[in-house]
């Protein structure tokens, strides 16, 4: 709907109750046709947060609420949803109902049906309410620059990729695969590429999953029809159960509580006919994937990234007792580019405002605390090696310490980057000797005479001297891994250690919090 582009909620009649149906695009982005209305609420709920004034207040008047619409195989999981809400409740607006963050990884229909079902009788309640109350009509906004084009804020741009080298750390618990890709081009110092940003890649569907789909649907196999399931469509995801339903009729399967995937679903139902192409309507569109560096991206044509290849044993939810192989998308279609010769593909380039700290600050001498664990480490090494190349330039005076608190499952069997860690660590201890720098590892599986710890086990043991570097010496504190489990832990202890959620929500809002966070299922 074009209108929203247009819509303002003061002039020329303000309005009072609003309800916000919103999803993101891409990395996070808010859709095309609410860029205008995005960049207006940003605008000035800045205006808000830094003048802290009841005249800043631009919607008092408003009750409104917000269904998001997200995914969350992908870090930015309700990223515009989540900046919209913060934007009306920075500008004074009152909240009604709940903030429902529907999830397309487990199905739509799972938050969006509950949140539904609650809702009209409190529209109508809030409607009343609002009737009855004045409002402030004195302030009005104009802003002449929304006709204007604006800057994305994570620009992305297109380049053409090979992979040049590749390792692959074969463990005990997983199998990571680290690859450096070579771009047809050198990357610049001028283009601000921050260490922590990322690539993106769009996947494709095996050729051999896309014929158990084909087979499965009993379709005829056809070039064109191998193509567009290759390219388009990631029936590995979880089903939509009520729309699937619609197409191949109710099955007590589709009420029970087990995810399971299109491919799975339709070998095990094995239609006796060919199933109606309608049920392209109901799968997922293939999405891209996103890759943080593990290289500093600054004077050059390679990029490295690092990552788990997905496949793991599940129960078989048909066949109960079995087991069965589950395989990433991505991660196995990257796998599979990288047993080829110099293939070239395409990625998307993108900034991350992970690492986005300024030389003066570090040349503050903040303590920095790193927190991290598994895969999530990647961000990390490429921030590393940017500090590094910041002292061997002499860009700063130098470093006064660094607490890395990093989970791993086992030291003996899936210490990531291990080489690495260790020789920019016994770097940067010679080159600045009075300054202390420690990996402080948290095994989750460790060998059996071991105690297991997490993370957030191991800054807890380490308030006092974390409250201080916080504190007095001013910490920088950065952390990137699964919002639904160790961020979560850890920012509860954060929290203690800097006296209350809002006093670390402070800390954000000055930028020595940064953190880059993920959310699954």
């Amino acid at each position: 709907d074009q209108h929203l582009k247009n819509f303002d909620l003061i002039n020329p009649k303000p309005k009072r109750v609003v309800v916000i149906l919103c999803s993101s695009t891409g990395d996070g982005e808010c859709p095309d046709n609410g860029n205008k209305f995005y960049r207006y609420l940003c605008k000035h709920s800045k205006i808000a947060k830094n003048e802290k004034t009841p005249e800043s207040r631009i919607f008092s008047h408003l009750h409104y609420t917000i269904l998001g619409l997200g995914d969350s195989d992908y870090s930015s999981f309700h990223k515009t949803p989540k900046t919209v809400n913060s934007a009306f409740e920075a500008l004074g607006a009152k909240f009604f109902h709940y903030f429902g963050k529907a999830d397309e990884a487990i199905g739509l229909e799972n938050e969006v049906e509950p949140w539904i079902k609650g809702f009209w009788d409190e529209l109508a309640t809030t409607v009343e309410e609002a009737k009855t109350q004045a409002i402030d009509t004195t302030t009005e906004v104009v802003d002449n620059e929304e006709s204007k084009e604006m800057p994305e804020e994570d620009t992305t741009k297109f380049e053409k990729a090979k992979i040049c080298s590749k390792v692959t750390e074969s463990e005990e618990y997983r199998k990571v695969l680290r690859l450096e890709l070579e771009l047809d081009r050198t990357l610049s110092a001028s283009e601000d590429i921050q260490p922590g940003s990322y690539i993106s890649v769009m996947p494709k569907n095996s050729l051999g999953s896309v014929k158990a789909f084909i087979n499965a649907c009993k379709w005829e196999e056809t070039p064109e029809l191998i193509e567009k399931l290759t390219t388009e469509f990631d029936f590995l995801k979880s089903v939509n159960k009520k729309a699937l339903g619609s197409i191949l009729g109710e099955s007590e399967h589709l009420q029970e509580k087990a995810v399971f995937n299109y491919l799975d679903y339709l070998a095990f139902v094995n239609p006796s006919s060919a199933v109606s192409m309608d049920i392209l309507e109901t799968v997922p569109k293939m999405k891209s994937r996103f890759y943080s560096l593990s290289s500093d991206p600054v004077d050059t044509n390679k990029l490295e990234i690092g990552f788990t290849v997905e496949e793991h044993e599940q129960n078989d939810v048909f066949q109960k007792g079995n087991k069965i192989v589950k395989q990433g998308v991505c991660s196995n279609y990257l796998y599979r580019l990288s047993e080829e010769e110099k293939v070239e593909f395409d990625i998307k380039l993108g900034k991350s405002s992970l690492f986005n700290t300024t030389k003066e600050e570090l040349d503050n001498q903040p303590p920095l605390i790193f927190i991290s664990h598994g895969t999530a480490v990647v961000p990390f090494i490429g921030v590393l090696k940017r500090l590094r190349r910041m002292l061997e330039t002499k860009e700063i005076k130098g470093l006064r310490g660094i607490e890395f608190y990093f989970g791993i499952r086992n030291k003996a069997h899936d210490y990531l980057f291990k080489d690495e860690l260790s020789s920019l660590f016994e770097y940067f201890s010679s080159t600045n000797p009075d300054s202390k720098f420690n990996i402080h590892l948290a095994e989750s599986r460790p060998n059996e005479l071991e105690e297991r710890k997490y993370v957030q086990d191991l800054i807890n043991l380490n308030t006092s001297d974390l409250q201080y570097k916080i504190q007095v010496n001013k910490a920088l504190i950065y952390i990137c891994g699964n919002g639904n489990t160790m961020v979560k832990a850890a920012e509860k202890i954060l929290e203690e250690i800097t006296g209350s959620s809002e006093q670390l929500q402070d800390l954000h809002k000055d930028g020595r919090y940064k953190k880059e966070v993920w959310t699954a299922n």
